[in-house]
């Protein structure tokens, strides 16, 4: 839904069929779509991470909370994990989109997101431009870190392809008797 969200927004202007369904200011939408985005992906990696942990060996948690990625970033050197499923874990842990997420989400979840905000003028595609997500105002030093039109169907899309991945790592690691 974010990155439909986002698509929609990519235009410039706003497009009728969002102003109709959600009534709601530009600003609004985008918010929308980084939470739809940024937040949903993650929760599904937390989950994935914990079904992840239990299936290791990891007991329930007392807490009654489920694990989740900042868990098994921590214990993932130490879990008796299947082959196919240590391949996804260790390349999950490691790969450059999940540090990009967190950057993303941790902000927007805990705090506010720091957004440049633009403007087209003239030509042919005139109107709002999409926000990038910066740190500038933020600590240390300033940097972007993209579009919303770059990052979110990037991360939706990378959320997407490690969910599909364990799947075939479980599969791999369990196959259905014949």
């Amino acid at each position: 839904m974010g990155r439909s969200i986002i698509e929609r927004l990519a235009g410039g202007d706003m497009d009728p069929q969002l102003a109709e369904v959600f009534d709601e200011p530009w600003d609004i939408l985008e918010v929308a779509a980084m939470s739809l985005a940024f937040e949903d992906v993650m929760t599904a990696l937390d989950l994935a991470a914990d079904a992840v942990l239990l299936m290791c060996g990891e007991p329930l948690r007392t807490t009654g909370q489920f694990y989740d990625m900042g868990q098994l970033k921590k214990m993932h050197h130490r879990l008796a994990a299947p082959i196919f499923i240590r391949a996804w874990i260790d390349h999950l842990v490691q790969h450059p989109d999940l540090k990009l997420l967190e950057e993303c989400r941790h902000p927007l979840t805990h705090r506010y997101v720091r957004r440049h905000i633009g403007v087209r003028v003239g030509g042919t595609n005139s109107g709002r431009a999409l926000s990038e997500i910066t740190t500038l105002h933020g600590r240390g030093a300033p940097r972007g870190r993209g579009s919303l039109g770059v990052l979110i169907p990037q991360l939706v899309t990378f959320g997407e392809a490690q969910v599909e991945a364990l799947c075939q790592a479980i599969l791999s690691d369990f196959p259905a008797p014949q």
